[in-house]
């Protein structure tokens, strides 16, 4: 399936991941929650007990787009290639619980992060092509509120995002 939507990472906040095509999808991943979203207006979903499969994609996801190598070295055996305008990134997992889950991430990139392929050990690809990157990301009230459950996220602005 080939969609189209947005990523917005908001440092310290967390990472939404809205699908628009060809249906509407929405999660926001953070330190301490995955909050799923029904509509581009609407409130969270009501979940149960976090799923271990979800923490792990979790703290993959939050650690990759913040860059955490720290934590990306406990999870993962990388293996990196660089030139001057371009780098890539490919990990392999060492944990056991990532490892049931992921068979390995490949990222590319030059000043930001332009591809990301996960291969599941079920066989499946999920390849994410970013463009039209902007820094600090623009965020509507509406938006802001989707970095928490309860939609009341105070929005920083200006100097204040990062």
């Amino acid at each position: 399936i080939e969609s189209s939507g947005r990523f917005v990472f908001w440092r310290q906040h967390g990472l939404y991941w809205e699908t628009l095509q060809p249906f509407y999808q929405a999660t926001t991943f953070t330190v301490d929650d995955v909050i799923h979203w029904n509509s581009v207006e609407g409130p969270a979903l009501e979940t149960g007990p976090e799923d271990p499969v979800q923490q792990y994609v979790s703290k993959v996801m939050l650690s990759l787009f913040s860059a955490n190598l720290e934590t990306l070295d406990k999870l993962f055996e990388s293996r990196w290639r660089s030139d001057e305008s371009a780098w890539s990134l490919e990990l392999v997992p060492v944990q056991a619980g990532v490892a049931r889950v992921i068979q390995h991430i490949r990222l590319e990139g030059d000043q930001f992060l332009r591809r990301l392929s996960v291969d599941t050990q079920s066989g499946d690809r999920n390849t994410m092509l970013l463009d039209n990157i902007t820094t600090p990301p623009s965020l509507s009230p509406l938006l802001c509120r989707r970095f928490s459950r309860k939609n009341d996220k105070a929005c920083l602005f200006a100097g204040d995002q990062d």
